[in-house]
């Protein structure tokens, strides 16, 4: 007699047998070779391990019920505070990074005495600029020109090397001026007692008050006083349109004030 068992490999693929009669514990295997092939190790792959217990996912890669190995991160179960604080970091180091840089600023009252000139110093306006730059010519005694003289840019040079200085608005505040760029060392470059960038209006500002108190002061005293101060020579021609524009400056004046 035989006693089936019933038990069935990967959902019907042969029925296994014991022979009690005979004492045969050897299992046999219907409808198939003595030899497991491929085609039973697919099989069984595809119905058995590859489904798994759980039906979900494949037994190989699962560690535990309904998990899986993987080095990604589950994003949705992520708690979102959890890189708060690297990321306080991150926005503290770009706050230093970010942290406004504050230059310098030219005093007219102060530094117009002693002018010295570098980048990224800072100016109130454009005429308080170019007065620093004629300051510094006469101080330092050098024959500078303007290579390029317009509301948005300045650039000066020298007549006799190749120091330069250029400015321009200043990006942070557009009603300053600052230097963008400078050649600070004048080279084979010898004091000058001349100054194109005196003009009239210069001396009528710079003698007004001398004019005021003596309106009959001669234009070769003008440029005596200018020798002997500044040690620059000046034309007879200049002092003396000098004088008439701050007497008419003063005439002006007088006759705001009293209503003449």
């Amino acid at each position: 007699m035989r006693e089936n068992l019933g038990w069935s490999a990967a959902a019907g693929v042969g029925t296994l047998e014991r022979n009690t009669a005979t004492g045969d514990n050897n299992p046999q295997v219907e409808g198939v070779n003595e030899t497991i092939g491929d085609e039973i190790i697919q099989a069984t792959n595809e119905r058995g391990h590859l489904a798994g217990e759980n039906g979900k996912w494949p037994i190989y890669w699962t560690t535990f019920e309904g998990g899986y190995e993987s080095d990604q991160r589950d994003l949705d179960n992520e708690d979102p505070l959890s890189f708060s604080e690297d990321e306080d970091k991150n926005d503290t180091h770009v706050q230093k990074r970010r942290k406004k840089v504050v230059y310098p600023t030219f005093n007219d009252k102060i530094d117009m005495k002693n002018v010295e000139l570098f980048v990224r110093l800072r100016f109130a306006s454009r005429d308080i600029f170019k007065e620093a730059i004629l300051a510094y010519s006469i101080q330092q005694h050098k024959d500078l020109v303007y290579l390029k003289n317009d509301k948005r840019f300045i650039s000066v040079g020298c007549a006799n090397c190749r120091w330069e200085i250029t400015s321009s608005l200043d990006l942070e505040d557009h009603t300053r001026w600052q230097i963008k760029s400078m050649q600070p060392v004048h080279e084979w470059c010898t004091r000058t007692f001349e100054n194109k960038l005196i003009t009239m209006d210069w001396l009528a500002k710079e003698y007004f008050d001398k004019i005021l108190r003596n309106p009959l002061i001669k234009a070769a005293e003008i440029k005596a006083d200018m020798r002997a101060r500044y040690d620059i020579v000046v034309s007879i021609r200049q002092c003396q349109r000098a004088k008439g524009i701050a007497l008419n400056a003063v005439q002006s004046l007088m006759n705001k004030q009293y209503g003449i």
